[in-house]
């Protein structure tokens, strides 16, 4: 094994992380979510060019990926690295950061030497107990012509090529993305109606009122649950949305965010309300940006 695959102790404030992510808002959340848990040295990419670049001119004790990058995907950059030919960058932490959760995603993942995966919207819980997992119980490392990379089973102690020889023995089938337990509350319920409303589109009928509805639901919950983040980010996506239904065209990107920075709110708990309000100003100003000539501001 790379001595840079052996144990370490899980440092927060030395740990060094390269994190890549496409969307601005998704790389200002993660930044948040990192600085919220107590992690203070983190290098932000919005591509893999500039990710590759920075890697071959630094070292970082993990990488944390999205999995739709340009011009290479997370997949295709995660097996780039574990073929780079200096152990040190070769044998680096992956973490891949996705609302994808399926089974073969998950394989594939493994199968390009992943090493853990997190599920957006992101937990702060969740993102610190992989960042512990890889730093201070790595993976063994495998490095054969099949594959390179961190060891994809579970249950075995490394991946083996030869003659399965033991009933026992089973093929290298990872199980899904582990995630915590989801307790139905009506503000999950609500946010559920939004995201079916973003998969059905605004030439669904009766689309704008329903959204504003949903909307509606959430602004209740955060009166309710004396949640004003909650309530005032809510209120600016319903701004806006009450301004475009007006026969404009809606900006579906950035309704996304609107849903995923009300999502992520409801994942980081009060404890992060710094974070939180980040988040939320983040909604709020590009609400504004867009509300520029309509007569109205959030």
């Amino acid at each position: 094994m790379s001595d840079h695959r052996l144990p370490q102790p899980f440092n927060k404030s030395a740990i060094r992380i390269l994190a890549i992510d496409p969307s601005g808002f998704s790389r200002t959340v993660l930044g948040e979510v990192l600085r919220g848990i107590g992690i203070q040295r983190t290098t932000f990419c919005k591509t893999t060019d500039e990710a590759r670049d920075r890697l071959l001119h630094g070292h970082y004790d993990v990488i944390l990926i999205e999995w739709t990058m340009s011009p290479m995907s997370g997949i295709a950059f995660s097996r780039m690295i574990r073929h780079m030919p200096d152990v040190r960058r070769q044998t680096v932490k992956i973490i891949m950061v996705s609302a994808l959760s399926r089974k073969e995603d998950v394989i594939n993942g493994r199968d390009a030497g992943v090493d853990e995966f997190v599920l957006k919207p992101i937990s702060p819980a969740a993102l610190e107990a992989k960042l512990k997992a890889v730093m201070e119980t790595p993976r063994p490392w495998v490095d054969h012509p099949v594959y390179v990379g961190p060891c994809r089973r579970r249950k075995n102690s490394a991946d083996y090529y030869g003659e399965k020889r033991r009933e026992a023995d089973r093929p290298d089938t990872p199980e899904s993305v582990e995630e915590e337990t989801v307790v139905t509350t009506p503000l999950t319920a609500a946010l559920d109606v939004l995201k079916s409303l973003q998969i059905e589109g605004k030439g669904a009928p009766n689309w704008y009122n329903r959204l504003r509805a949903a909307i509606e639901a959430v602004i209740a919950i955060g009166r309710t649950d004396d949640d004003a983040t909650l309530r005032d980010t809510a209120s600016a996506m319903l701004l806006y949305v009450e301004a475009v239904s007006e026969g404009r065209k809606v900006d579906l990107r950035l309704l996304d965010i609107g849903v995923a920075a009300l999502t992520q709110l409801g994942v980081l708990s009060q404890e992060y309300e710094p974070s939180r309000r980040v988040v939320a100003r983040t909604l709020v100003d590009a609400v504004n940006t867009k509300l520029k000539g309509l007569g109205a501001a959030a």
